[in-house]
């Protein structure tokens, strides 16, 4: 008994899995698609005795030519789902099925108008091809005659038999001959066309020859959803139709859903938040069902059917977790509206909202700006009535109290004045204006703001403006909390903190709305830009915009309406040279900053003296402070503070001079090391900064600097001097490939330098190429030798002329070099032989290489030519 009670078992558990496993998939969001309902019991709209009528009419009614019901209601009202509905209906009824045959006809998936009828006719042949491969074919047939007589516009082939093809049969005969095939057939046709507001004018058109002319054959039916609205001003605005009576000989039937109660709306829009997310702290839906209720809601303005409760509540439920308790919910709500609505106003107000918001400094808040008395009194009237009368003819729905309201504000002046609506300006339509100019005046007209979390006050607004997809936002308590700060260390602390809650970058974003109460208001601000100033590496800010932002605030410190400029001017100096917000790295780089924009920024009031005498003094203590032990070859600190400071007028003198004598004292392997360089187009020569001219005059005078420093009889700098001795021989134009052995802080140089240009390309110009320089004391030799143009082409040969020697700098192929240097050596004995008085020698690699002159000269036995580089010969 035991083992048949564990198989039971074991059946029923696997069996449970394979249902659990095959079962559809049950999605679960928040958010609201635009899909149909498909369930009747879903029915929030009260639409049951449409589906049932609209049933009825479809299983119960036959006629002897096509019918056309149309289903008429606004976007957004529901008529998809009253076609699923209606379908679920007649394909739930086994008699239905077996005498109708049901074809949901999207036409706006169609790419023109021209495939429209072909495509309808496709997919009804499919349907029938399970009936009647005969009237399947035949109706390929007449869709082809259709579409023919649309492309060619000629009725020869449409009306009789083609010349060319008696044999087919005329577009008439081909129409009887489907019809006696579905009298055969026996089936009703029933055709769901939806959306038909979806389409142009001409797709429309195209619509409705198929349902009047073309498809109208025995026994079927047409059930075409429209905005009947929308599609007459479609035909009107393309030249389609002259009135509104060209719909009335399309269908017979007109079945019209009447307009959506706004209890339901709102009882729809309320309980769509019954599943939302709520990270606020609070009971969200029961706060936006409270919201509702606010005299200030424009939700009767917005939601005109189910599209906007489901568009609406989704944009609210996606920026709500961004902003939570910062705003006022009804100030946001009404504000999702207008962004929604109009993203081009909501994107004015965010690039500039000067132009359409006042800005009130003294209560911190953004409001429309008053009319002024004295203009009201000489300007006309302007045209809100006129503007909106014939348009509340229409709709009905404009306040005359509300009109008052309007014409209190600038604003709405300038609107109306210059009919922003009519050229498109602003991509408002003139009947959305009236909302539109609501809207702005429900949100920022002038008014007590009571509540910190109204929209007005520039934080709140600001919130709004910024907001990004990220969870960090930079609210009004931390503004409060920064602002709060009584010493340098205490900001130190709260910005350490905003920075581990990454809240730095907004605080500087939003600084550009953040307009400072008082002038202690401003002062801090600039103390903690200073202090961001400081920590911008640290903590990875945007420098460009600290820089920026400190800029303008300082610039508005400086202005009569804060107190005399100079003590203000004398306060700033105090800030950054005699606190503790900057180090003397970053007080250095901010002297320079200010210098290099002095004409912007007037040098912020300081003297020239003081920032002349501040410089030097500054960069005197910093080389102080350098580490008498060599730091890393990497490391250019002194270099960049030098640089920061010496375009500041009459510096640079007094900065070479510090520098110089710094390493006066010091062992320069380290300098020698860091004035390596290496050219643009290869890594395996190098050459000396271009730096040293602005230190020390020239680079000969850097050349004398070392070869007389107390450290040059080192064995590395004694190196380093041979490697100068090329470069000044060659005038410092070309780069030497030469190999560095006793310095390692100098090949460490070189190979940090390979690393950096082999992240970049691997291409190196001279990779293939092995170096040579010659020497003479006879002028004569080298002269002639320029005269041979092929011979100097080949080899790239350099010729530099100096007090007492020539050199020449000849490139050799490095796969042949020693070949190469060989056949070079005997060129230049050949033209000194014949043109200079050399004797003729029998050239070997041993007179090259041993350092000495490699020819003789029959005169002046004082005369050498000589290979100079490389030493020993590398190849």
């Amino acid at each position: 008994m035991l083992i048949p009670a564990v198989l039971f078992l074991v059946y029923c558990l696997v069996r449970s899995i394979i249902l659990l496993l095959s079962s559809e998939s049950v999605y679960t969001s928040q958010f609201s698609s635009d899909e149909p309902i498909s369930d009747i019991e879903e029915d929030s709209l009260g639409y049951r005795p449409y589906v049932e009528n609209l049933s009825n009419i479809l299983l119960n009614q036959s006629f002897p030519k096509a019918f056309c019901v149309a289903l008429v209601g606004p976007w957004g009202n529901g008529k998809s789902s009253v076609f699923e509905l209606v379908e679920k209906v007649l394909r739930g009824n086994e008699a239905s099925l077996r005498s109708n045959l049901f074809i949901h006809f999207l036409p706006y998936l169609n790419h023109n108008e021209d495939d429209i009828i072909n495509e309808f006719f496709v997919l009804l042949s499919n349907q029938l091809s399970n009936y009647d491969g005969k009237v399947s074919n035949l109706l390929l047939k007449y869709s082809q005659k259709i579409t023919d007589l649309y492309q060619s516009k000629s009725l020869i082939d449409f009306v009789g038999k083609p010349i060319h093809n008696p044999k087919s049969q005329a577009a008439k005969e081909l129409y009887e001959d489907i019809n006696a095939s579905l009298v055969r057939i026996n089936k009703k046709i029933v055709v769901f066309i939806d959306d038909l507001d979806r389409l142009s004018g001409d797709e429309i058109i195209q619509v409705l020859k198929l349902i009047r002319n073309t498809a109208n054959f025995k026994n079927t039916i047409f059930v075409v959803a429209m905005d009947k609205d929308y599609v007459l001003q479609r035909l009107k605005t393309s030249n389609h139709i002259l009135n509104s009576a060209y719909l009335e000989k399309f269908f017979q039937l007109e079945i019209y859903l009447p307009e959506i109660d706004n209890n339901i709306l709102r009882e729809s829009f309320y309980k769509s938040f019954e599943n939302h997310l709520d990270t606020a702290g609070t009971h969200f839906p029961n706060a936006v069902k409270n919201a509702l209720l606010h005299k200030d809601i424009l939700f009767d303005d917005y939601i005109k059917n189910i599209r906007d409760v489901k568009r609406y509540s989704n944009q609210i439920k996606f920026d709500y977790p961004f902003i939570q308790n910062e705003i006022d919910l009804v100030d946001f709500i009404n504000f999702t509206f207008l962004k929604t609505r109009f993203p081009s106003i909501v994107n004015q107000l965010y690039k500039d909202r000067s132009n359409l918001l006042f800005y009130d400094s003294q209560k911190d808040i953004y409001h429309i700006e008053d009319i002024e008395e004295v203009q009201e009194k000489k300007s006309k009237t302007f045209g809100l009535d006129e503007m909106f009368g014939e348009l509340n003819s229409r709709i009905g729905t404009i306040q005359t109290k509300d009109l008052e309201e309007f014409k209190k504000y600038k604003i709405f002046n300038n609107f109306i004045k210059d009919r922003k609506c009519d050229d498109g300006s602003n991509k408002v339509d003139c009947e959305d204006l009236y909302l539109l100019l609501k809207t702005l005046y429900t949100l920022f007209g002038k008014k007590n703001v009571e509540n910190s979390d109204s929209i007005q006050l520039s934080d709140n607004l600001n919130i709004l403006f910024y907001r990004k997809i990220q969870a960090h936002n930079f609210t009004k308590k931390d503004s409060q909390e920064l602002l709060a700060f009584e010493t340098p260390k205490d900001l130190q602390g709260i910005v350490l903190e905003l920075h581990s809650k990454k809240k730095l970058p907004q605080f500087l974003k939003k600084l550009q709305w953040f307009e400072p109460s008082d002038t202690k208001e401003l002062k801090k601000i600039i103390q903690i830009l200073l202090y961001l100033y400081q920590v911008k590496n640290d903590y990875g800010l945007n420098i460009i915009e600290i820089e920026h932002r400190l800029a303008i605030y300082v610039r508005d410190l400086l202005s009569k309406k804060h107190g005399e400029p100079k003590e203000n001017s004398s306060w700033l100096w105090d800030k950054i040279f005699g606190d503790d917000y900057l180090t003397l790295e970053n007080k250095i780089f901010l002297l320079g900053d200010l210098w290099d924009s002095k004409n912007e920024n007037n040098l912020w009031l300081f003297s020239t003296e003081q920032i002349i005498s501040k410089a030097i003094e500054l960069y005197k203590i910093r080389l102080t402070e350098m580490p008498d032990f060599p730091w890393q070859v990497d490391q250019f600190q002194y270099y960049s503070f030098y640089h920061a400071l010496k375009n500041i007028e009459g510096v640079q003198n007094s900065l070479n001079v510090l520098f110089i004598n710094f390493w006066l004292h010091r062992d320069i392997e380290l300098l020698c090391a860091q004035t390596i360089d290496i050219p643009a187009f290869s890594y395996s020569v190098y050459r000396i900064s271009d730096v040293l001219v602005e230190i020390f005059g020239s680079k000969n005078e850097y050349y004398e600097f070392v070869k007389d420093h107390p450290s040059a009889e080192r064995i590395e700098i004694k190196e380093y001097l041979e490697f100068l001795t090329l470069l000044r021989k060659t005038h410092f134009k070309i780069a030497i490939d030469f190999d560095f052995k006793k310095s390692e802080l100098i090949k460490e140089r070189i190979k940090l330098m390979v690393e950096s240009y082999k992240r970049n390309t691997s291409y190196d110009e001279l990779d293939r190429i092995s170096q040579v320089i010659f020497e003479t004391n006879d002028m004569e030799i080298f002269y002639k030798l320029r005269e041979q143009e092929e011979f100097i082409t080949k080899h790239h040969i350099q010729v530099f002329s100096n007090q007492d020697s020539v050199v020449a700098r000849v490139n050799l192929n490095r796969k042949y070099a020693k070949t190469e240097l060989l056949g070079v050596a005997r060129f230049i004995n050949i033209v000194g032989a014949d043109t200079s008085g050399w004797e003729y020698e029998s050239m070997s690699q041993t007179n090259l290489y041993n350092n000495e002159s490699f020819m003789t000269h029959n005169t002046d036995k004082d005369k050498y030519i000589k290979m100079i580089h490389p030493k020993p010969v590398k190849f």
